[in-house]
Formats: structure tokens, C-alpha cells, sequence
């Protein structure tokens, strides 16, 4: 009983901002867990590569419990995302690694990236990695934070899984039918919790979502009409870059593949799968985010604004990066590459604020 009280008394008494800085310290230890693999890797297969790597990552979890999560209330070091939140924050690092690697600025992960995953050589690879290495890892971090404080984080955790789900369908998918379907190894399959593991998340805070659903249909607006004019521009941009990916020597389509964004046509298969996917989610999104601007607010709605806002931020900005360092991006700084691009990154961002807006007088989570 004693114990149990004393437990208790910790819990209560602990600073859940311990939690964010010991995950960012434990992340780190990617840094010297990198050495180690590069040197294995000249003398393990891959299978071993990948059992090493898997054993290293559920050692970061166990790491993270018994130094810091274990001093939690007990709701707290209970919740599973704990652990895949330090675990993912440590690969953050690594992925970072890797793009500076690619982007000429190291050599440490020179070896893992030829050998284990040799499709993250791509532009679109650095990208995603930069992104991974930097946005995700803040997230992490802050996710972390929340969970051990009992803080809503609504937004965010659905800014996070959407922007985890979109950039993992993309690069998975590409991967298996694009120019290094034939280079697919074991450490593949490294990549699956990071898209099952979001799905789940986005479904569980999203019970939880701290929104009520309003009665009444708000009045128009100036910003209303701007915003629905917007979101339309955003439907037909998507619609026509997937015509673009898809048959990109018609009439309609060929100026735009050979003047504005050559980039859409790579062998990689990245672009393609980057705007069939805006054409068949965020196209239709739109339409419906339009929709419901003129009808009393949805919880439904708000969810799916925030996983299109993390979704398209994140493939715009993998899709802008890798234009910018592919070789084929000799025409990239065409104007209506700019305002294409730019328009469909800020509309949903800008959606999704606004639409939360209608609820903010009932104390919204972030």
C-alpha cells in the first residue's frame, strides 16, 4: 500500500515536460545507432539488417519506459502510442540522417540507403526524409507531451496521421510499380506501422474530438464565397494534374507536362501517385468542403479537414522539394507551377482553420 501511494505521489508530482525532452534525448541516440548499422551492413544480409534494426527500435520503447513513461499515472504509461511515438521520433532522426546523406551533406547512412532501401535515392526519397527528420519529429515530440499531460491535441494528432498516411500510400505504392519495384528488400516492411499505426490514432482521438455539432446554418460571408472559390480552384487543379499523370500526351494535357511540370512524368512513379491520389480524395473533398460551408457545422467534416490539411501539406511539400533538386525540374519556376502548387498547399490548410472556427466557442482541443 505503501508503494502504491508513493507511486501515485510521483505521478502527480512529475513534470510531463520530462516527457518531451526525454524523447527528443533517447531520438538522438539515432545518431551513434547509425555508425553501428553502417558497419553491419558490409557483413549481415538484409534479413539481418532488418531483425537488428526491428530489435533496436522495440529497445527504444522499453528505453523510453523505464526512464521516464513508467513515472506516469497509470492511464498514461499505459497508452501504446507512448511507445510508437518515441520509437517513430528515433526513426524520425535516422530518416533525417539519410536525407542529408542524399542531399550530399553526409555520408553516414551512405551504405543503408543503396543496399536496404536503394528507392529513397530518389528526389521524392530526400524529400519525404527531410520532411520525416523535421515536421514529424516536432510532432512526435509534442504528441508525447500531450499524452503524459492529458492535453487535447485534436488537430495536431490528426495533422500528424494524415500527413504519415498520405506520404506512406505514396511511397509504398510508387515503390512497387515505379523504376525500383525491382530493388524491394526486406526493410520494406518497415514502412507498414507507419501507416496502420496513424489510421488507428486518427479513428481513436477522433471519438474525442471535443466538437459539438451546431444546429443552425451560419450566415454567408465575404470569406465564405472567397473560401468556396478557392476550394473549387483546388478540385479542378487536382483533377487535371491526375488527367496530366495519366495521359499526359493528349491536347489538354501535353503543355503542362513539358512546360509547367515535367516532373509529373518520372519513372519513379512518386508524382503519379501523388496527384491520382489528389484526384481521387482531395478533388472530391473539396467539393464537399464547399457543400458544407453553407450547411449547419459537422464533426465529421472537421475531422476530415484536418487529415486532408496534414495529407496535402505534406505531398505538396515533398512534391515542391523534389522538383526542386530532380534533374528533370528544368522548368520549375514557371508561374503557374507556383500557383498550382501554392494554392492547393494553403486552401485546405485554410479550410480546415476556418472550419474549426465555427466551433471555437466550445473550447476547441488543438
Amino acid at each position: 500500500m505503501r508503494k502504491q501511494t508513493r507511486s501515485v505521489d510521483t505521478a502527480a508530482n512529475f513534470d510531463p515536460r520530462k516527457v518531451a525532452f526525454a524523447v527528443a534525448a533517447i531520438s538522438l541516440l539515432a545518431i551513434p545507432f547509425a555508425y553501428v548499422q553502417e558497419e553491419l551492413m558490409g557483413e549481415l544480409s538484409q534479413t539481418w539488417v532488418l531483425v537488428f534494426s526491428l530489435a533496436v527500435l522495440l529497445s527504444v520503447g522499453v528505453a523510453g519506459y523505464l526512464l521516464v513513461f513508467r513515472h506516469l499515472s497509470v492511464s498514461a504509461r499505459r497508452d501504446p502510442y507512448l511507445f510508437f511515438f518515441v520509437i517513430f521520433a528515433f526513426a524520425a532522426i535516422i530518416d533525417l540522417l539519410i536525407s542529408l546523406t542524399l542531399l550530399g551533406h553526409s555520408d553516414l547512412m551512405r551504405s543503408y540507403a543503396q543496399d536496404s532501401e536503394p528507392y529513397l535515392q530518389s528526389s521524392h526519397g530526400a524529400a519525404i526524409l527531410f520532411w520525416d527528420g523535421i515536421v514529424h519529429f516536432a510532432l512526435y515530440v509534442w504528441l508525447c507531451f500531450c499524452i503524459a499531460s492529458s492535453t487535447k491535441h485534436f488537430k495536431s494528432g490528426l495533422f500528424w496521421a494524415g500527413s504519415m498516411i498520405g506520404s506512406s500510400f505514396v511511397y509504398m505504392m510508387a515503390n512497387l510499380i515505379g523504376e525500383y519495384a525491382e530493388h524491394i528488400e526486406p526493410a520494406y516492411l518497415l514502412n507498414v506501422p507507419f501507416m496502420l499505426v496513424p489510421a488507428f490514432y486518427a479513428w481513436r482521438i477522433s471519438k474525442d474530438s471535443g466538437f459539438i455539432p451546431g444546429a443552425e446554418r451560419p450566415p454567408a460571408s465575404l470569406q465564405t464565397h472567397l473560401l468556396a472559390f478557392a476550394l473549387l480552384t483546388v478540385a479542378l487543379i487536382s483533377a487535371y494534374r491526375m488527367l496530366v499523370a495519366l495521359a499526359p500526351q493528349i491536347s489538354t494535357t501535353v503543355f503542362w507536362g513539358d512546360q509547367v511540370e515535367p516532373y509529373l512524368l518520372s519513372p519513379s512513379r512518386y508524382p503519379q501517385i501523388q496527384m491520382i491520389a489528389y484526384g481521387m480524395y482531395i478533388a472530391p473533398f473539396a467539393i464537399l468542403a464547399i457543400i458544407s460551408l453553407w450547411r449547419p457545422p459537422s464533426v465529421g467534416v472537421a475531422i476530415w479537414s484536418w487529415i486532408m490539411a496534414g495529407v496535402v501539406a505534406q505531398g505538396q511539400f515533398a512534391h515542391i522539394f523534389a522538383t526542386g533538386i530532380s534533374e528533370s525540374a528544368l522548368t520549375s519556376q514557371h508561374p503557374l507551377f507556383w500557383i498550382a502548387n501554392l494554392t492547393v498547399l494553403a486552401v485546405p490548410l485554410w479550410f480546415a482553420h476556418y472550419y474549426s472556427s465555427r466551433f471555437s466557442s466550445l473550447s476547441l482541443p488543438n
